[in-house]
């Protein structure tokens, strides 16, 4: 068995790794998390009312398994057609007054 941290050979079942110290168990944990970084993108673009909140709540739903990140690129989603639904009413009620 080989260190996942390393790469030095150890002995099967061990915790750490006596070279460099690191326990193998938790390297799994942290190799296992997802980064919610497209998740974030999407909400900071679809606040915005940007076009990018669309596309990267796509991305990230494309990539996410976890729950909470998809929820994330579903409420970025949601935010950027809220947009966009806002600025098609306000379009058509300043043509109505303005026309």
């Amino acid at each position: 068995m080989y260190c996942k941290n390393c790469g030095k050979e150890i002995e099967e079942g061990t915790q750490y790794c006596p070279y460099c110290g690191i326990s193998q168990n938790e390297i799994n944990n942290i190799s296992n998390k997802e980064s919610n970084i497209w998740g974030v993108l999407s909400l900071i673009f679809g606040i915005l009312g940007g076009l990018l909140g669309l596309v990267f709540g796509i991305v990230g739903l494309c990539t996410y398994k976890e729950k909470q990140n998809r929820l994330m690129c579903k409420v970025g989603i949601g935010i950027f057609i809220g947009w966009i639904v806002l600025f098609t009413f306000i379009s058509i009620i300043s043509i109505i007054l303005f026309a």
